[in-house]
C-alpha cells in the first residue's frame, strides 16, 4: 500500500467514522470509485489544466447529496496537488471498515478451483485461527501444481508445490 494513500485516508476514516457518517462516505466513494475507471474522468481529475474548482464543482454534480467530509477531503486532495492518489482512497477506506468490522480480507490461489464448500471451510479455519471474519478472494494458478498461496494484510503464506521444488532445488544446488 502506498504510504500517502494510507497518510491521506486514515484521518478521512477517522473523521467519518466520528461524524457517525461511515456509510454515507461509503456510499460517495463508492459511486466515484466506478467513475475513475472512465478514462475522460480520469484525465480531466488528474489534469493540472483544470483548476480545482472545476474539480470540485464536478464532483459535487456527481455527488449532489455528498457528505460535507468527502467534499472537503477533496477539495484537500485537489488543493495539495494529491489528485494521483484519490484511486486508491476508497480502496484503502473500505479496508479500515472491514478491520474495524472484524473482517479481514484473503486473498487465494490455488492450483484448482475450490468448491464453495471448500471456500467455506477455509474461510471457517483462517477465521478461527485470526480471530476475525475472513472474506475470500479466490483466484486459480494451474502453475502452483498444487497446494495455495494466501495473502492476508500484506502477509502471503505459500504452501504451494512450485514454492516447495523451487525450495528442493535450491538446497540441492548448494
Amino acid at each position: 500500500m502506498n504510504l500517502l494513500v494510507s497518510r491521506y485516508a486514515e484521518p478521512f476514516y477517522r473523521a467519518a467514522k466520528e461524524a457517525g457518517e461511515i456509510d454515507r462516505v461509503r456510499a460517495d466513494l463508492e459511486s466515484l470509485a466506478t467513475l475513475w475507471n472512465e478514462p475522460a474522468m480520469h484525465a480531466f481529475m488528474l489534469s493540472p489544466q483544470v483548476p480545482d474548482a472545476e474539480k470540485i464543482a464536478l464532483v459535487k454534480q456527481i455527488l449532489p447529496d455528498a457528505s460535507k467530509l468527502t467534499i472537503n477531503f477533496f477539495k484537500l486532495a485537489f488543493e495539495r496537488g494529491r489528485e494521483e492518489i484519490l484511486p486508491d482512497i476508497p480502496g484503502e477506506f473500505f479496508r479500515r471498515v472491514r478491520s474495524d468490522s472484524g473482517i479481514v480480507k484473503a486473498i487465494t490461489t490455488s492450483a484448482v478451483t475450490l468448491s464453495p464448500d471448500q471456500q467455506t471451510e477455509l474461510a471457517k479455519k483462517l477465521g478461527t485461527e485470526l480471530k476475525k471474519t475472513v472474506e475470500l478472494e479466490v483466484t486459480v494458478d494451474p502453475s502452483l501444481i498444487g497446494g495455495m498461496v494466501i495473502e492476508i494484510e500484506g502477509k502471503r503464506y505459500d504452501g504451494s508445490i512450485i514454492r516447495r521444488l523451487d525450495s528442493l532445488k535450491h538446497k540441492m544446488v548448494s
